[in-house]
């Protein structure tokens, strides 16, 4: 890990050149390094947050199984799993953006651009996982949207 301060506002990090080109440098000044603290700061607190609800929704559902599980038939237990489904859906991007706050953390504090690329995966990663979950919801709408139009046809409205 290189670390060499260029002037008193920069400081210098080698980016780990690909097996085919030249070696390549970023400057990050102080402003930068500020911009990167302060977003680690919020996404930490967003990531720590979304764990605390995904935390109270396992426990509504568990309340949920214990004092309906009597009333509802064998069968019928199964209804929770698609909040199940929801909160491990809902757990995966928050975890990457806890991932990408604690090795950011990290390598702004030791100056490495190896680290600083290891936090900005994570952050690439949540990302993707948003993105493809709104593409998914967004052709779900579309079919739900097709199914109502053909059979509002069949229905007489």
């Amino acid at each position: 890990m290189d670390y060499a301060p260029t002037t008193q506002n920069q400081i210098k990090m080698q980016i780990p050149p690909p097996p085919t080109k030249e070696e390549k440098n970023i400057l990050l000044d102080q402003e930068s390094i500020k911009q990167i603290l302060e977003t680690r700061n919020w996404t930490m607190f967003l990531s720590i947050l979304s764990f605390v609800f995904i935390g109270l929704g396992l426990i509504f559902l568990l309340i949920t199984l214990v004092t309906a599980g009597g009333m509802l038939p064998a069968g019928a237990r199964w209804t929770i799993m698609p909040g199940i489904v929801l909160l491990i859906l809902y757990f995966i991007p928050f975890y990457f953006l806890f991932k990408f706050s604690v090795i950011s953390k990290e390598a702004l504090s030791i100056k490495g651009i190896y680290k600083l690329s290891d936090a900005l995966v994570y952050l690439k990663k949540h990302y993707r996982f948003l993105g493809i979950i709104s593409i998914a919801l967004i052709a779900l709408y579309l079919i739900i949207i097709l199914i109502m139009i053909f059979t509002a046809g069949h229905t007489g409205f």
